[in-house]
């Protein structure tokens, strides 16, 4: 008898997915993906810790595709059917491509300007210089009105 109530859960849950996370390719879970559907009614977004809430899904079909998608990533679309047998959506970084651009200024006044330094620092044993450590530096100092802050 009890051989058969398992059988009979088995068949009863067959319906239940397990938990979603959306990561990127660093399986980071991503907070606040838009997950759409070809369902023209359906919008949802992943929690803060990128798994989908189950309870938005049921309104769905099996055979609705969904869309999973953020402005720094490659869409992914999958059939709501193929969850089931799956635990993460992985999405790409989406690489943007801008052309190659100039910035000009009227002004030609330099906003820095280098600021070449030495130092000298030594160390005193029972009234002795023990000894001497010399350094270089270099800062870059914003030019403002003539001043100069390092």
């Amino acid at each position: 008898m009890r051989f058969f109530l398992f059988l009979a859960s088995l068949f009863t849950f067959n319906e239940i997915y397990s938990q979603i996370v959306v990561v990127d390719v660093n399986n980071k879970p991503i907070p606040y993906v838009e997950v759409l559907s070809n369902n023209k009614h359906f919008y949802t977004q992943t929690k803060i810790n990128g798994e989908l809430d189950w309870s938005e899904l049921e309104k769905l079909n099996s055979t609705d595709t969904l869309f999973f998608q953020l402005i720094t990533f490659e869409r992914v679309s999958v059939l709501k059917s193929d969850l089931k047998f799956r635990d993460t959506i992985k999405l790409q970084d989406r690489i943007q491509e801008i052309q190659e651009f100039v910035v000009l200024s009227k002004n030609k006044r330099n906003k820095y300007q280098i600021i070449d330094g030495c130092d000298r620092s030594y160390q005193i044993n029972d009234d002795s210089v023990a000894y001497f450590m010399d350094g270089k530096a270099q800062w870059a100092a914003k030019i403002d009105k003539g001043r100069f802050n390092l």
